[in-house]
């Protein structure tokens, strides 16, 4: 399992491809090296739902193949250095397989080296990320402030938006 103790500071590298959720609680820090490898979600759950702060390095991929749940959901502090996110099995409809791939609702940095694409290449639905989502089951951490996102670089492809940004979000600097 990918686990480490609260409060601790954790380097985790995937050795194999693996079908699991990832949670990392507040006062976590880790880094999440890839390694080549995919990690997919474990039935209805979003694949990794950050509360701490997450690097993530090397080639690999984040999958999500479950409608209504994303590759990553960032609440805490996040810099993608490395990686796909993606949702293999989008389908491009609101009913069926769609859905962000990334949600960020903390501060979160995307790097060169980063790339974010969905199954369809052109979706009537989702888009690739959401900055401060105002919904009733997303509303933004209290005494967390609003959502930032920064892009420095990557790759971008699929999605009815490449970014999709509520009033909620607070700043949104470099696309």
């Amino acid at each position: 399992a990918l686990e480490a103790s609260d409060g601790a500071e954790a380097a985790i590298t995937l050795l194999d491809n693996v079908n699991e959720n990832v949670t990392i609680a507040e006062g976590q820090n880790i880094t999440l090296d890839l390694n080549g490898k995919t990690l997919t979600n474990s039935g209805d759950s979003h694949t990794i739902y950050n509360n701490g702060t997450l690097r993530v390095v090397g080639n690999g991929t984040v999958d999500n193949i479950n409608h209504g749940r994303a590759a990553l959901v960032n609440y805490g502090t996040a810099v993608l250095d490395g990686g796909k996110f993606t949702r293999s099995k989008e389908d491009g409809k609101s009913d069926s397989n769609s859905w962000y791939v990334i949600l960020n609702q903390g501060t979160m940095t995307v790097n060169d080296g980063v790339s974010v694409y969905t199954a369809q290449e052109v979706s009537n639905f989702s888009s690739l990320f959401v900055n401060g989502l105002e919904k009733a089951e997303y509303p933004l951490p209290i005494g967390k402030g609003n959502a930032y996102l920064t892009v420095n670089g990557g790759s971008f492809m699929g999605g009815v938006c490449l970014l999709y940004t509520s009033d909620a979000a607070d700043d949104l600097i470099g696309v």
